[in-house]
């Protein structure tokens, strides 16, 4: 698969985090906080890294993808818990939408992007030194337009 795809689907997706941010007065802003890409998991707390890790076409030359698309959510242990307000305003975002703007139409605003539909394949809960690290994994159908 090729990489644009995977890359597209990431800006998206921190474009996503980064309007969640912005209407819920958290301040993280992208390269402040929210971040693209495999190379930024390792990023510390607080922080937001939207990764895909591969991508199949839904039947040749379509043009259309699932992307497995992974959402970390990095928040400092001591100060907080696994229900705070960044991880809540993050999932809530991408799983139900905000003041009426569902995620797929913050998603499809994403220039050169296109999203068909996305559905949760799997969460998790896990600490990292003193972060608590939560995780929402989405296949994203879409593609480049």
């Amino acid at each position: 698969m090729s990489l644009p795809i995977l890359r597209t689907t990431e800006l998206a997706c921190a474009a996503l985090a980064y309007s969640a941010s912005v209407t819920s007065g958290l301040g993280l802003t992208i390269d402040k906080g929210i971040y693209a890409g495999i190379s930024n998991v390792d990023k510390e707390a607080p922080a937001i890294i939207c990764f895909c890790d591969n991508a199949t076409e839904d039947f040749p030359f379509s043009g259309i993808s699932h992307c497995k698309t992974h959402v970390l959510v990095k928040q400092i242990a001591y100060d907080t818990s696994t229900t705070s307000s960044l991880s809540d305003t993050i999932f809530n975002a991408f799983c139900s939408g905000s003041n009426g703007v569902y995620a797929k139409d913050i998603l499809n605003r994403y220039p050169g992007f296109f999203c068909y539909e996305y559905f949760i394949e799997g969460t998790s809960d896990s600490m990292s030194g003193d972060a608590w690290v939560q995780e929402y994994v989405f296949d994203i159908i879409s593609t480049l337009t």
